[in-house]
């Protein structure tokens, strides 16, 4: 068979014709498609509808309900807030006077201590001094009164310790 060009553009539109009718059914199959998601995604939206209005609506009743306790409790915060600041502040006045009061005890006690201490001293300077003045006098006097004694009588004379055993309990 010859072909020519009658028969080659009969081919073409049966071709065509084909390639149409083939998109048809495929732009068909699409929209049937299409048709059945939106109506499961309509019933999906009912069953979310129908589970969130009953949850929002018992959310808004339990807001109503708590909102002025709410206000309350908030309120009390606040309050319980700025007593708790304001104890704070005179907690804080009150250790800063104690602390200077303390401290100023300390210095008036270490004044004292140091007074009494340095008194201690001078009497203990007084008392050592009262005692050993007239001992080394006694003392001398019987050293001169033993070494005229032993001179006197012409007894041998030992020679003359510097310290004695005596003199070292004689002071304090």
């Amino acid at each position: 068979m010859p072909w020519n060009s009658q028969t080659i553009l009969i081919a073409f539109v049966i071709v065509t014709s084909v390639a149409v009718v083939l998109q048809a059914m495929i732009m068909l199959g699409i929209l049937l498609s299409m048709k059945k998601a939106a109506k499961q995604s309509l019933e999906v939206a009912e069953d979310l509808r129908s589970s969130i209005v009953p949850l929002a609506q018992s959310s808004r009743e339990l807001l109503e309900k708590l909102g002025p306790q709410l206000v309350t409790v908030t309120t009390n915060i606040a309050a319980v807030t700025r007593d708790l600041r304001e104890e704070t502040a005179d907690m804080r006045l009150a250790t800063a006077d104690l602390k200077e009061r303390v401290h100023r005890q300390a210095v008036r006690m270490d004044g004292m201590l140091t007074t009494s201490l340095d008194k201690a001293e001078q009497v203990t300077a007084l008392v050592e001094a009262a005692i050993t003045t007239p001992v080394r006098q006694v003392n001398g006097v019987v050293q001169a009164v033993k070494a005229a004694t032993e001179r006197y009588f012409r007894l041998e004379r030992r020679p003359a310790a510097t310290h004695s055993a005596e003199d070292e309990n004689m002071f304090l």
